[in-house]
C-alpha cells in the first residue's frame, strides 16, 4: 500500500470525512483496478459498473436519506461530465444511497464508519455540472448539506424547516 493511502486510511480511522467525484473514480479504484489499495472497505461503496461512453445520466435524484432528500437536479446528458459516469451502491451498515440516476442507477453514496466514525461520499456525477432547480434543489444548499454531513453537524434532517 503506497503511504498516500496509508495516510488516508490513518486520518479516516482518526474521525476525518473525505469528499470522493470522478467519472472514473471507481473504475480506477476498485478492486481490480489500476489504483486500488484497500481503501475501499473504508468508504462503505461497492463500485457497481463502469458507465456507458456516453449517454449515462440526464437527472440526478436525491434518495429519501438526508442529505439527498427532495433533491432533484438535470444533468449534462451527452456531453463531456456524462462520460464513463462510474455507478456505486452502498456496501454495509452505515452506508446510503444518496443520488440515483434518472434509471434508478446509483451514482452517490454516503458513509459513516461505524466504530471511528469518520465520514465518506463517494460521487460518480460532478458536482458542478448539476441544473439548479431552484428554489429547493440548489448546488448552494446541496453543498450546504454535503458540508454539514461531513462535518457531523447535520445527520438528520431539520422536521420544520425542510431544508
Amino acid at each position: 500500500m503506497q503511504s498516500a493511502q496509508v495516510s488516508l486510511i490513518n486520518y479516516l480511522q482518526s474521525g476525518g470525512s473525505i469528499y470522493f467525484e470522478g467519472t472514473e473514480f471507481g473504475y480506477y479504484h476498485a478492486p481490480g483496478g489500476s489504483y486500488n489499495y484497500g481503501l475501499w472497505e473504508y468508504l462503505g461503496t461497492q463500485f457497481g459498473g463502469d458507465g456507458n461512453q456516453v449517454n449515462n445520466v440526464s437527472q440526478v435524484i436525491g434518495q429519501d436519506q438526508w442529505y439527498g432528500a427532495a433533491m432533484h437536479f438535470g444533468y449534462p446528458y451527452g456531453q463531456e461530465p456524462d462520460y464513463y459516469v462510474d455507478i456505486f451502491t452502498p456496501s454495509g451498515a452505515g452506508s446510503l444511497q444518496q443520488f440515483s440516476d434518472q434509471l434508478d442507477r446509483g451514482r452517490v453514496v454516503s458513509h459513516v464508519g461505524a466504530t471511528r466514525g469518520y465520514r465518506t461520499i463517494v460521487s460518480g456525477v460532478c458536482f458542478c455540472a448539476f441544473s439548479e432547480n431552484a428554489p429547493m434543489s440548489t448546488q448552494q444548499r446541496l453543498m450546504n448539506r454535503i458540508v454539514n454531513f461531513l462535518l457531523g453537524d447535520d445527520a438528520v434532517p431539520p422536521a420544520s424547516s425542510g431544508s
